[in-house]
């Protein structure tokens, strides 16, 4: 029975933290928001203990501080902290790609290169960004250091509440496509050192494009 008691008690402690983290990535909880212990035990139907260390999780991931006498504050995300993301971003990058782009399957690169090939309109911007970190991803992975991919993981949370709070338009992205075709075909011939520099381009088109559009919003809201 103990040994039952403490499964259940660990069961409850990641489901409110996978429940409170996804609320706080889609933005559903936006930055700045401030909660408190007894409406999220209300919102996930869980009880206190669980939903603290949930917290205490949460809070250790850099996702909300929890303030005495205020409560609980969803972390809120400057200008600064997206410069911050795309220079952690783009050095991961840089070093994965020449380090360990050989590494790399070359089917997946074709996957990729088909997706950016056929993403004439870009309908769907978020999908678009999902996908573009995902190739930034499986070359980080490749250097098989755990340090990178706990950073780059860390770093995708930001981006991923960024692209819930934005509004992004498909004419923003409009000279992504042949951009990431090209750095496919350049790594496809083995070249990372050309590689590693459209990476760079890359990147900075994206921080150029997530920046406009989360000054839009500052602006549009008054902040």
């Amino acid at each position: 029975m103990g040994e039952e008691r403490l499964f259940m008690e660990d069961s409850l402690k990641n489901q409110a933290y996978r429940e409170i983290r996804q609320k706080i990535l889609t933005c559903e909880y936006p930055p700045g928001t401030v909660l408190n212990e007894a409406f999220l035990c209300e919102a996930l139907s869980i009880s206190r203990t669980p939903v603290r260390d949930a917290l205490s999780r949460l809070e250790h991931d850099h996702l909300l501080q929890i303030i005495s006498k205020k409560g609980i504050v969803i972390e809120s995300i400057t200008l600064s902290d997206i410069g911050n993301y795309f220079e952690v971003l783009l050095r991961l990058v840089q070093t994965a790609v020449q380090d360990s782009g050989k590494n790399v399957d070359t089917g997946e690169l074709l996957i990729f290169r088909q997706f950016f090939s056929d993403m004439t309109h870009l309908d769907d911007p978020c999908k678009f960004c999902g996908i573009l970190s995902s190739v930034f991803g499986i070359f980080i992975e490749e250097t098989g250091n755990p340090y990178y991919a706990q950073m780059h993981q860390q770093t995708e949370q930001l981006e991923q509440r960024l692209l819930n709070l934005i509004e992004l338009s498909s004419k923003a992205l409009v000279g992504f496509p042949a951009l990431c075709m090209d750095f496919m075909d350049t790594c496809l011939s083995g070249d990372y050192e050309n590689a590693a520099k459209l990476a760079e381009k890359l990147i900075r088109m994206y921080q150029d494009v997530l920046t406009a559009a989360f000054l839009k919003r500052e602006r549009r809201e008054g902040l």
